[in-house]
């Protein structure tokens, strides 16, 4: 069990350090608006003037503390004699 949530904790942190950004930018070929998604760092967002992505966000989130927990358990744990 312990294994296991720590190998959660650690693919939430790296999940944060990776957030999907959302931002608009003017494309002159076509004379719209289009969003371009960027990955960048949760604690960097203090003076981005972007919006983050929330759902895949908490996709991503969810993706990888399933995926770690996955992982860990396939390997038994062996006891120590």
């Amino acid at each position: 069990m312990k294994r296991t949530l720590l190998a959660v904790g650690v693919a939430v942190v790296v999940s944060m350090m990776l957030v999907p950004i959302g931002r608009e930018q003017f494309s002159f070929f076509a004379n719209t608006l289009y969003t371009d998604t960027i990955m960048r760092p949760f604690f960097l967002l203090i003076d981005c003037r972007c919006r983050v992505l929330w759902t895949p966000f908490a996709l991503q989130t969810a993706f990888a503390a399933v995926a770690a927990a996955v992982i860990v358990n396939l390997f038994p744990h062996r006891p120590r004699r």
